[in-house]
C-alpha cells in the first residue's frame, strides 16, 4: 500500500470513530431524556421528549463534545514530520 493509501484509511477510520461516538453519546442523551421522562409520570410523547430534552440541550451537547473534538483535530494535523 502507498503511503497516502495507509493515511487515507486512517482518515477514515477516525472519521467513522468520531461518528460512532456522537451517535452513541446522542443515543444515550436520548435514552436519559426517555428515563427523566418516565420519572415524572412520562405525560410527555415522545416528539415532546425529543424535542424538550435532546434537541434544545444540542448547545450543551456540542460544548461537551469540544474538547474531544480539538483533541481530533490536533491529532490530525501534521506535527513537523
Amino acid at each position: 500500500m502507498a503511503r497516502s493509501e495507509v493515511r487515507r484509511a486512517i482518515t477514515l477510520l477516525l472519521t467513522s470513530l468520531a461518528a460512532s461516538y456522537l451517535g452513541s453519546a446522542l443515543l444515550a442523551a436520548s435514552c436519559a431524556a426517555f428515563v427523566f421522562a418516565q420519572a415524572f409520570g412520562n405525560t410527555w410523547s415522545s416528539r415532546e421528549v425529543i424535542l424538550g430534552l435532546v434537541v434544545m440541550q444540542l448547545p450543551l451537547f456540542a460544548l461537551a463534545a469540544l474538547p474531544g473534538a480539538l483533541l481530533a483535530a490536533v491529532n490530525r494535523s501534521p506535527s513537523g514530520r
